[in-house]
């Protein structure tokens, strides 16, 4: 049985027009009460549909109507890149992906993951701030500067990744990665979901997150995120990425050219010579 309460609506702007309420599933209550799996997705869903007499609306991938008014439920499709090229996703969060064999679970699950469409950018890196907590004495996160305005991107780092950004930019001013974030050639590659602004209305980053860095100088990769820490110190100079043609120098002088293919066991950067 589905029990549908009426309300009255008081809206207080244009935003809120249009509003509709849209179900994903279906949940019998004495599982929910007791926390129990129920059914398998696909069986709960099919019987979705059935109680609320869904149709197929005409151009619309994300939803079907059904006999009640404003309701609808989500619709679904194996087809992950119809939905994401569908024009009515464009506005919308994200999408869902639901193993349709597993029931529902009362937690965090990998059989219900959302989906959002990252995009990415270059920014300069302009500071530095401490941690909080079990981040004390090391990074907590990096400013960056997007479109004139200061952004802090905290997430993406691993533990070892912030002890060293915190050496080699806090303890030691001298270092190479210190020197080029003072020169404004340090940049950082930065996945967010969209552009947002912050409380004082200036713009800024939803969810941002670091993935690399890089010189502004020549396009070139300056650090690669698994590892970097390491490789920094190794060598005064680095240009890479994985599979891409480097040369590392040391002291002024060539030291020696190839092909990166990853680091060894010691830290090592493993290069593929000529011979």
């Amino acid at each position: 049985m589905i029990q549908y309460n009426a309300c009255k609506w008081t809206f207080c702007s244009e935003d809120c027009i249009n509003l509709c309420y849209v179900i994903f599933d279906l949940i019998d209550q004495t599982d929910f009460m007791n926390k129990t799996p129920g059914a398998p997705f696909k069986d709960q869903y099919k019987k979705l549909t059935e109680l609320l007499e869904a149709e197929e609306i005409p151009g619309r991938a994300d939803l079907l109507k059904t006999k009640l008014p404003g309701i609808y439920i989500a619709k679904q499709t194996p087809d992950l890149f119809q939905m994401l090229e569908a024009e009515q996703y464009q506005d919308w969060e994200g999408l869902m992906y639901r193993d349709a064999d597993a029931p529902y679970e009362y937690k965090r699950s990998t059989r219900l993951l959302k989906i959002k469409a990252w995009n990415d950018t270059f920014c300069k890196v302009i500071g530095t701030k401490e941690g909080l907590g079990k981040y004390e004495g090391t990074i907590g996160a990096l400013f960056v500067d997007y479109k004139g305005s200061v952004v802090a991107v905290g997430s993406g780092f691993t533990d070892q990744e912030r002890d060293t950004l915190w050496e080699d930019l806090v303890v030691n001013p001298n270092s190479p990665l210190a020197k080029s974030m003072r020169t404004g050639d340090l940049e950082m590659k930065v996945k967010y979901f969209e552009e947002s602004h912050d409380a004082n209305g200036e713009v800024s980053l939803r969810f941002p997150t670091y993935l690399c860095f890089r010189t502004s100088d020549a396009n070139h990769f300056l650090l690669q995120q698994q590892g970097f820490a390491i490789i920094a110190r190794k060598w005064t100079e680095l240009c890479a990425i994985l599979d891409a043609e480097v040369v590392v120098s040391g002291g002024g002088q060539t030291e020696i050219s190839g092909r990166v293919l990853g680091l060894g066991e010691d830290g090592a950067l493993l290069l593929q010579t000529e011979t």
